[in-house]
């Protein structure tokens, strides 16, 4: 345990990591934690402060003030009746090689592990982020969730980003486009019958501490950091979407990872086209065709494999050949005795990041970008809703948040 930080309540069950770089107000963050209804478990927020050596005075002046921000609150009467004790990690000089969002989680999630291991006790490791709010029921929603579903290794929560406020009005536009992409995608990922549709927002995701020393901790990623790191929780199995409380993570413009919301923004700003056409509905229309054949494909030989994926599109048929279709499921053959480990080992080979490359080649070789609300408005229209003729992307970015939110786990 870190020697200079004291010692965890004998009672810690809740750690909410908040990476912070170069934040005008991280306070406002911490005010909304400090309203939400206190958790049965003793709660700890991890502020990560973090920048690198390579960093310039305007940087360098803001993580001073940021930290004498957070000291200050620590001294106050806010902290005092906030529901949960403040951790600061001062990070001021990381190598510019590593330096970034996934190191900023990795430092204050190893934290968390470390406290949590001390009391030999396996708490919840939450990830937030620095210009985010949250419900007033977040933490006790969080540990519920865990309660109710005990086999569950992590999960991920239930966000919102604010479609009006105090910032110019093309950002809100912007992000409208954006969320949109974002649940149209995992939608679609879904309809094709891919084990691997769930968000993967760093700022909305929780694991157990005991899983998260199992995959090796967070990775240090500059960007991507938490897609990479949840996929491969994604994978074990019994993964959960916790829809009980909402996180609103802001829509402002960000130039500090080079993708995600802040760097969307920015394009749109740019280039309003950028945000308005997505990945065409026909290719995860080819993945359903795929997914459906999975279980045919135990126990086959080659010459029965290689006979189902001529059945694929043209494009997937050849794109799957590319990818060692043969020869890997050849393997996952050799290496599975029934048919439900093969289909475990076949989308563990097939997983988020196969889905990803393989859905940007059905862009790239054939179907091209198409309109996002389109394809959006379909794809809920085969789900079976129902769905105005016109609907604007507002209304459909509200109609698939009011879907995902009812899901429950």
């Amino acid at each position: 345990m870190n020697a200079a930080m004291k010692a965890p309540h004998t009672a810690l069950g809740l750690a909410i990591v908040i990476p912070c770089h170069h934040e005008p107000d991280i306070l406002s963050t911490l005010q909304s934690l400090a309203a939400c209804t206190p958790s049965r478990v003793a709660t700890e927020v991890i502020v990560v402060l973090n920048t690198s050596v390579k960093h310039g005075p305007e940087v360098q002046q803001c993580h001073q003030e940021r930290l004498q921000d957070l000291r200050s609150w620590q001294k106050s009467p806010d902290h005092v009746a906030a529901p949960f004790e403040l951790l600061v990690i001062d990070a001021p000089d990381l190598p510019p090689k590593h330096a970034g969002v996934g190191l900023a989680r990795r430092l204050g999630m190893d934290l968390a592990a470390e406290r949590f291991a001390h009391l030999q006790t396996n708490g919840l490791i939450v990830n937030l982020d620095a210009d985010c709010t949250v419900a007033t029921n977040y933490f006790t929603a969080i540990e519920q969730h865990f309660e109710q579903n005990p086999h569950t290794p992590a999960a991920s929560i239930y966000y919102e980003h604010p479609l009006s406020g105090s910032l110019p009005p093309e950002l809100y536009t912007g992000i409208v486009w954006y969320e949109l992409f974002l649940r149209y995608y995992v939608h679609a990922l879904a309809y094709a019958g891919l084990p691997c549709a769930f968000q993967t927002i760093g700022s909305a995701m929780a694991v157990r501490a005991d899983i998260y020393r199992k995959m090796g901790g967070m990775n240090r990623r500059k960007a991507g950091e938490d897609f990479y790191f949840l996929q491969k929780i994604i994978e074990r199995g019994d993964f959960s979407n916790l829809t009980r409380t909402t996180v609103y993570p802001s829509p402002r413009l960000s130039d500090r990872v080079p993708f995600g919301t802040g760097k969307a923004i920015g394009d749109w700003l740019n280039e309003p086209d950028s945000l308005r056409l997505s990945y065409a509905l026909q290719s995860f229309k080819d993945l359903r065709k795929m997914s459906q054949q999975v279980p045919a494909l135990y126990p086959l030989n080659s010459a029965g494999l290689e006979a189902i994926r001529q059945q694929f599109s043209p494009v997937l048929s050849e794109w799957l050949a590319a990818e060692g279709w043969n020869t890997k499921m050849a393997e996952i053959q050799a290496n599975t005795t029934g048919q439900v480990a093969f289909q475990k080992r076949f989308y563990q080979w097939f997983n988020g990041f196969k889905a990803m490359k393989c859905v940007h080649a059905l862009r790239d070789q054939a179907y091209g970008e198409q309109p996002l609300c389109n394809e959006a408005r379909e794809l809920l229209l085969i789900e079976g809703h129902l769905v105005p003729a016109e609907a604007s992307p507002v209304d459909l970015l509200q109609i698939y948040r009011q879907i995902d939110q009812a899901q429950v786990n």
